[in-house]
């Protein structure tokens, strides 16, 4: 008989905040929702900072990688930290991509 793992929950900590009723409805429709919306802030706001890793917060709002990225995207949040050094990285590999000799394609013999 095989086991499938399935990834444990992580243990949650319930907090309680009190909004006013108007920011409350702008957040979600409901107090559920305004609730997943503020958990969607802070988990993206965690990314931001560089305190959870994509992978990691993807898990913890169960979304695909897709829905991360799109969400990350609303957000106005990039999936990627561009520094100097990816940057120079990229423009030498662009550059080393640009000057390799072309292959000429196989023509069909009519």
């Amino acid at each position: 008989m095989s086991t499938s793992s399935v990834p444990a929950r992580p243990k949650m900590q319930q907090v309680t905040i009190e909004l006013p009723e108007s920011v409350a409805r702008l957040l979600g429709t409901s107090p559920e929702g305004a609730a997943r919306h503020l958990m969607e802030l802070a988990v993206v706001e965690l990314f931001r900072r560089g305190d959870l890793s994509g992978g990691k917060a993807a898990e913890l709002l169960g979304l695909t990688r897709a829905s991360w990225l799109d969400l990350l995207a609303r957000h106005g949040v990039p999936h990627t930290e561009v520094t100097e050094e990816s940057l120079e990285h990229d423009l030498q590999t662009l550059a080393a991509w640009k000057s390799r000799p072309q292959r000429s394609s196989p023509t069909r013999a009519r």
